[in-house]
């Protein structure tokens, strides 16, 4: 996607997966006003260990913390490169605050221009979304290494 913002944030994130295996994710962070965030985790073909769909929630609980992002106010999108084609896909995640760790995610294909609209104008998306929330029971699309 060449038409979006630069990120504040642009760096390989590494995490831990299942069984505390390494493993690593691009992480690209465009932060807005009212602490609103739009954070992209991308599979790259380097990465060792689980995949960026089969460990969403854990990474996404990992950079609420190491970014101290607020896990209400901040938008998930998957970024699964494949073959020279782009796929992204919106996550909603469920946040519990007792443990401090987001669950179940649901998964949301994106084309150029909602990706476009959310990246640059996240607050939009936060509202409408509120306004009109509904259970989506999408599974996880094909980006597993």
């Amino acid at each position: 996607m060449n038409h979006l913002p630069t990120p504040q944030v642009d760096t390989v994130f590494n995490f831990r997966g299942f069984y505390d295996g390494a493993a690593h994710c691009g992480l690209r962070i465009w932060q807005h006003l009212d602490d609103v965030a739009v954070v992209m985790l991308t599979e790259l073909p380097d990465n060792p260990g689980i995949s960026v769909t089969n460990a969403f929630e854990f990474i996404a609980t990992q950079v609420v913390r190491g970014y101290s992002l607020s896990p209400t106010k901040t938008i998930w999108i998957e970024h699964c490169p494949k073959d020279q084609q782009l796929a992204y896909s919106l996550v909603t995640l469920k946040w519990q605050q007792q443990w401090r760790t987001h669950y179940a995610p649901q998964w949301g294909f994106l084309n150029d221009d909602a990706l476009r609209r959310i990246v640059t104008a996240p607050g939009v998306y936060l509202q409408q979304s509120i306004a009109t929330k509904s259970e989506d029971t999408s599974e996880a699309p094909e980006c597993q290494s």
